[in-house]
């Protein structure tokens, strides 16, 4: 018998609290701060601080809809029982808290000048502030977005042979096959500091795409499970070989070191950008702050080779004491391999595979019937 299954769905997922009603952006601007000052008594030093409030609530924020097809196919022949699905997964618009133009804002510092010794009264009384400056400074924060992007898909299969009786063993085998791709769209935003001075503060970079690149993993493994009954004794023992014949894990780039535009620190607004003001002798220091050319690593595009394979095994042995107990003794990745993996890319490197795969207990079931 041979049986075709298709499927298609989609799931909608309402967004938390935490991302409905967020806690608003609280910004402490120093104004003028004597407090570590060595003149004047200690009555005499204080701070002045401006608190900027701003409302992170995205109205515009939307249900995440994850979409997914698959087919399968399943059947027999003989005892042999077999069945294999494929799937399709994706989800566009995934919650998560970003950066966005909107959430970029210029606002007016004022910085009053450091006193000196002759401007603190004698009588002990606050110190007169001096003629303060203006700047424009730029801040930002988070809000909740629908900017998270996640597509996978697979292929499972299992197969199970049956259970030879002459042996009192059956075999399993199962696996699958699993890629998947991560990021965040929408702008990225970046700059730097090149000097201290709030007058020379850059402005902000906006980037195409995600800057931390887009995720990849792909993964094919397999499982061969071997069962053993000794009826006389009352013991079922298992075996599963886990094979991962072939894991990676890599991040992709797009254009993350010229921006497509900035965002002026003067009146927080977006404005397009001109790779060429690099150059020009006119405006290179003021754009300086947003130039990720050097800054960034060139070894981050290169990408390590398919891993290696690696084989645990995982042993079970249970002892059933009637229609009512079973205790069960166990030990995940039995040998304890944990083999080292050297880095293609960084050679001298080395990475542990499966330190965490190690563990054994015992475990009693009770059956109340």
């Amino acid at each position: 018998a041979l049986t075709l299954n298709a499927a298609f769905g989609i799931t909608r997922k309402a967004p938390t609290l935490a991302y409905l009603y967020p806690d608003k952006a609280y910004f402490d601007l120093l104004n003028f701060d004597n407090s570590t000052s060595s003149y004047g008594t200690d009555t005499q030093h204080f701070q002045v601080i401006t608190t900027r409030i701003f409302d992170t609530v995205n109205e515009e924020l939307e249900m995440s809809k994850t979409q997914k097809i698959e087919l399968g196919l399943s059947g027999k022949i003989g005892q042999v029982t077999y069945s294999i699905i494929a799937y399709k997964e994706a989800s566009d618009n995934g919650y998560s808290f970003s950066k966005a133009v909107n959430t970029f804002k210029s606002v007016p510092l004022t910085i009053y000048p450091a006193l000196k010794k002759a401007d603190y009264p004698a009588d002990g009384s606050l110190p007169a502030l001096k003629e303060p400056t203006t700047y424009q400074y730029l801040i930002n924060y988070s809000q909740p977005g629908n900017v998270a992007v996640h597509h996978q898909k697979g292929i499972e299969f299992d197969i199970n042979f049956g259970r030879i009786d002459a042996i009192r063993t059956s075999f399993i085998l199962n696996g699958a096959w699993y890629e998947s791709e991560g990021y965040r769209r929408g702008y990225s935003f970046w700059n730097k500091n090149k000097a201290t001075a709030y007058d020379q503060y850059p402005h902000m970079g906006v980037f195409e795409g995600d800057l931390s690149g887009t995720s990849h993993y792909r993964n094919f493994s397999t499982n061969l499970i071997v069962t053993h009954n000794i009826p006389q004794l009352g013991f079922v023992v298992s075996l599963t070989a886990n094979v991962i014949w072939g894991e990676k894990e890599w991040n992709t780039y797009a254009n993350d070191t010229i921006p497509v535009a900035y965002i002026s620190r003067q009146d927080g607004k977006m404005y397009d950008f001109d790779p060429a003001w690099f150059d020009d002798e006119a405006k290179a220091a003021e754009f300086a702050g947003i130039d990720r050319r050097n800054d960034v690593d060139d070894m981050r595009l290169l990408i390590e080779p398919t891993l290696p394979p690696l084989i645990c095994f995982n042993f079970n042995v249970t002892k059933q004491f009637g229609d009512y107990l079973d205790v069960s003794f166990y030990a995940q990745n039995m040998f304890r391999s944990t083999p080292l993996y050297e880095s293609k890319i960084y050679p001298g490197s080395y990475v542990r595979r499966n330190s965490n795969v190690f563990f054994f207990g015992l475990q009693l079931t009770a059956k109340i019937k």
